[in-house]
C-alpha cells in the first residue's frame, strides 16, 4: 500500500509489536476465471463472514492501531455490503486500498469511492486490447468494463493503480499496456512472478515466461544499484508482524500467500487473539539467518524471497522456492545489462 512519505513506519510498528496493514478479503467469488489467480478454487465461498462479523474485524484492527486496510477478493464488489464496509472503515480513519476487476465500477460507484479518500483503487488489466484481456480472464466485455472503470475513477479524482501480470499470452503487448495505462498519476505496476495457488493445484507451466522474455519485458535503461544483502538478524518477512491477512471465512493468516492458520476472527479474542497467538509469535521470530540455504547464494541481495511461497510449494518457510530463485536470476541479469544494450 502507498506509504512513500513514511519509510520508517514499518520499523515503528514492528518495534511496537503491532500490525500496520490488514488485508481483508470479503469474498472469493468472482465472475472471472483468470488462470494465474492464486485464490482460484472454491475456498471459503460458502462460509463468508456476515456484515456484523466483518465490522468486528475492522474494530479489532482499529484497536490494534492498523493504519492501512486493503479490501479485496475475489471481486469484493459482489458483496451487497461492500460500500457499508468501506464507509465504516473510513469512519475508523483507515487509509483504504481496494482491489477490483473494475466490472462493477461505473460513474456513480466511482464518485462514491472518491468520497472515501484517502483511497486507492487497483484494477487488474492483462492486455492492451479487448481480445487479449477477455480471452485471458475468460469473459467477453471484461476489458471494456475495466477501461470504463479506469476512466470513471480518474474522472472522479480517485487515485488509481493498474496491475498487470505478464504471461505468455500478453507479453508481446507489455510495452503497449504500459503506454496506455502507465500514465502520469496512475500507480502502474507489472510483474512476471506467478504465486502458487491456495487450493494446492499446480499453475499451468505454459503461463510462465522464460527468463529471456522476462528480461526483455522488464528491462529499462541504466544500471540498477546493488542493494545490500539481507541482514542476518533482520526479520524474514513482514507477514504476521507488520501485516496480517483475514480470509472471507474469518481465518487469519500471516498474509494472503502464507497458508498457515493463526486463528479465526470469529473465535474468542477475534483478530487480536490470532495476531498474538503462539503460531504468529513463532513466525515473527524467524530471521534471515534461518534461511541457511540462501545465505551463501550470490544472488541473495536481489532475491524477492517470500516465505509464504515456500510454504505453498510444500517447503519450510525458510527454504528457497522456485519463484524467488527464478526472479533473482532475472533481476541479476537486468542489473548487469549495460544501458546501450537495453532492448
Amino acid at each position: 500500500m502507498p506509504e512513500p512519505r513514511y519509510p520508517r513506519l514499518p520499523d515503528t510498528y514492528r518495534a511496537a509489536g503491532l500490525p500496520m496493514r490488514l488485508h481483508l478479503d470479503l469474498t472469493l467469488r468472482c465472475p472471472l476465471r483468470c488462470p494465474h489467480c492464486y485464490v482460484a478454487g472454491e475456498g471459503s465461498r460458502d462460509a463468508e463472514m456476515t456484515t456484523a462479523e466483518v465490522m468486528r474485524v475492522l474494530q479489532d484492527a482499529r484497536d490494534l492501531k492498523v493504519l492501512f486496510l486493503l479490501v479485496s477478493g475475489g471481486e469484493p464488489m459482489l458483496r451487497p455490503d461492500f460500500f457499508e464496509v468501506l464507509e465504516a472503515a473510513r469512519r475508523m480513519h483507515f487509509y483504504l486500498q481496494v482491489k477490483t476487476t473494475g466490472l462493477y465500477v461505473r460513474p456513480d460507484e466511482a464518485r462514491r469511492l472518491a468520497r472515501l479518500a484517502p483511497i486507492q483503487v487497483d484494477l487488474s488489466i492483462h492486455g492492451a486490447r479487448a481480445e487479449t484481456h477477455d480471452r485471458f480472464v475468460g469473459m467477453r466485455g471484461a476489458f471494456d468494463r475495466a477501461v470504463a472503470a479506469f476512466e470513471a475513477l480518474r474522472e472522479a479524482g480517485v487515485r488509481v493503480g493498474v496491475r498487470t501480470n505478464l504471461v505468455a499470452e500478453n507479453a508481446a503487448e507489455a510495452r503497449e499496456i504500459e503506454a496506455r495505462f502507465g500514465v502520469p498519476g496512475v500507480d502502474y505496476r507489472k510483474g512476471v512472478g506467478l504465486y502458487s495457488r491456495r487450493d494446492g493445484a499446480n499453475l499451468d507451466e505454459g503461463l510462465l515466461l522464460d527468463e529471456e522474455t522476462c528480461v526483455r519485458v522488464l528491462a529499462r535503461p541504466g544500471e540498477r544499484a546493488e542493494p545490500p544483502p539481507p541482514d542476518p538478524s533482520g526479520p524474514i518477512c513482514g507477514a504476521g508482524a507488520v501485516a496480517v491477512y483475514v480470509a472471507p471465512d474469518g481465518t487469519v493468516f500471516p498474509c494472503a500467500l502464507w497458508p498457515e492458520r493463526l486463528g479465526n476472527a470469529r473465535e474468542k479474542g477475534g483478530l487480536r487473539a490470532a495476531f498474538f497467538s503462539d503460531a504468529a509469535a513463532r513466525i515473527r521470530g524467524l530471521t534471515n539467518a534461518d534461511r541457511v540455504e540462501c545465505m551463501a547464494c550470490v544472488l541473495r541481495a536481489r532475491c524477492p524471497f517470500c516465505p509464504g511461497e515456500s510454504v505453498a510449494e510444500g517447503l519450510p518457510p525458510t527454504a528457497p522456492n522456485r519463484l524467488a530463485c527464478r526472479l533473482a536470476r532475472v533481476e541479476d541479469r537486468l542489473a548487469h545489462m549495460p544501458a546501450e544494450k537495453t532492448p
